[in-house]
């Protein structure tokens, strides 16, 4: 799992064998530009046409993924089709999924029902839970931090978002000794997430 934090590398054990889920725009810190993710999983407020997402949008211009996992009310996926259309991000298939089934997963994974905002992990956290969820073996994080701000595509240094929500849920994640694990000893210090 490629999450857009700082740092993010993949294990030298990648090959096909592995499936690869890209979080927000975090494909564009791959080396290998040749590598299209699995899945790629982001929120409608990616497309939203504020700053901070104009530079998400930016390096995700052109590129595409063989599954775009979407969360999204089911009243608006035809203006969220015609969004990715104009961005020129291409996907062989689009799931929405609602914030409700969101809630589930966080909830199944963690034993905590997501009150608010400020609550809620980030995109890919909660991805790491759709995988388990779906029986994966072995989760392996890679592009996260708690302690760092900034992203793996930009130099802009902005401030990560969800970080509360990401240490709550991750501590519970590992009590029920989910198989989510990383490739970063510095995110493994800081969130306990065991290091593979």
């Amino acid at each position: 799992m490629l999450g857009s934090g700082p740092g993010s590398f993949i294990p030298v054990e990648f090959d096909e064998t592995w499936s690869l889920i890209s979080i927000n725009a975090s494909q564009a810190a791959l080396k290998d530009q040749t590598i299209v993710p699995d899945f790629t999983l982001f929120g409608t407020s990616t497309l939203r046409n504020k700053p901070t997402n104009r530079d998400t949008k930016d390096v995700l211009r052109g590129r595409r993924t063989k599954t775009l996992i979407l969360f999204d009310r089911e009243k608006f996926i035809d203006n969220q089709r015609y969004k990715l259309f104009r961005l020129g991000f291409c996907y062989d298939r689009v799931i929405f999924l609602s914030t409700a089934e969101r809630l589930a997963w966080i909830r199944d994974a963690t034993g905590v029902e997501v009150k608010d905002n400020t609550q809620k992990p980030s995109n890919g956290v909660a991805a790491a839970f759709l995988c388990v969820s779906a029986g994966v073996k072995r989760v392996v994080m890679t592009g996260f931090s708690l302690t760092k701000d900034g992203h793996a595509y930009n130099d802009k240094n902005r401030e990560r978002a969800h970080v509360q929500g990401d240490r709550a849920a991750l501590r519970m994640a590992i009590l029920r000794r989910h198989p989510i694990f990383t490739n970063q000893a510095e995110f493994s210090e800081e969130s306990g997430v065991p290091l593979l």
